[in-house]
């Protein structure tokens, strides 16, 4: 068994990769984060997609990010992570074949040193690259990150749960108001250009725009050719996300 010392970088990536996977029990396949064989860390839920590289070497798997896990990437001085083997057999050819089962975290806390283990998630990862944009047609840098805190605050609040949905709809080439049914949240300074379409109205779940804003790293660029199809966020440290926009009734 091999095992690759996880630096900071790694730690915070899994940490954001774990805000993308899908907490629907029914959907186990996409619980986890998958490390996949180009060296790419990816986590998806269906709405929104996650992409940074990882650790080139690593051999393919998704582990599931417990909440004890999340706390040892948060307080070790240490990691290292490895795959434990296993023998199974092949039900196609009725042979012996050796596959991953679990992960194995050993860590230190001061000078004491621990083991953490986890089974993997079996089955398979869907296909994240058939997700990415080739290209988008616009590009907006985004809007003030404490602006938005404060709406989605205020979203938080006054919103019913069961809607968590924003409009965002331009005014003119400087401005977009940003809404809610009866709720007007603010009208903030935003160059944004209508779609393809020449839609001017945008919407997206809030609680998703909240990771993509704010919890994935220092966005730098927001990519989109159409609003009711995939927009591409990209942050300076490379790793892109990808999320659908809430469907609307035109």
């Amino acid at each position: 068994m091999f095992f690759y010392k996880i630096n900071d970088s790694i730690r915070n990536k899994i940490k954001i990769a774990e805000l993308y996977t899908s907490k629907d029990p029914a959907r186990e396949f996409m619980q986890g984060v998958f490390f996949d064989k180009e060296g790419k860390i990816v986590a998806t839920d269906g709405r929104i997609m996650y992409v940074t590289n990882g650790i080139p070497e690593f051999p393919v798997c998704q582990i599931k990010v417990t909440k004890i896990l999340l706390k040892i990437l948060d307080i070790a001085d240490y990691i290292e992570m490895g795959i434990k083997y296993a023998n199974s057999k092949n039900k196609e050819t009725n042979q012996e074949v050796r596959v991953a089962k679990y992960i194995i975290f050993n860590f230190k806390i001061g000078t004491s040193e621990f083991t953490y283990s986890c089974k993997l998630i079996e089955g398979k990862f869907p296909n994240w690259k058939a997700v990415i944009p080739e290209k988008q047609d616009f590009h907006v840098v985004p809007f003030d990150k404490k602006i938005w805190k404060d709406i989605y605050s205020a979203s938080k609040k006054l919103q019913p749960r069961y809607d968590k949905n924003l409009y965002f709809t331009i005014e003119d080439s400087n401005h977009v108001t940003i809404s809610n049914d009866d709720i007007v949240y603010a009208t903030i300074e935003w160059s944004i250009e209508p779609d393809i379409n020449k839609r001017n109205v945008l919407v997206f779940n809030a609680d998703y725009l909240n990771i993509l804003l704010t919890k994935s790293g220092e966005l730098i660029d927001i990519g989109y050719t159409n609003f009711l199809r995939a927009f591409t966020f990209t942050y300076k440290d490379g790793s892109i996300a990808v999320a659908m926009p809430t469907q609307i009734k035109e």
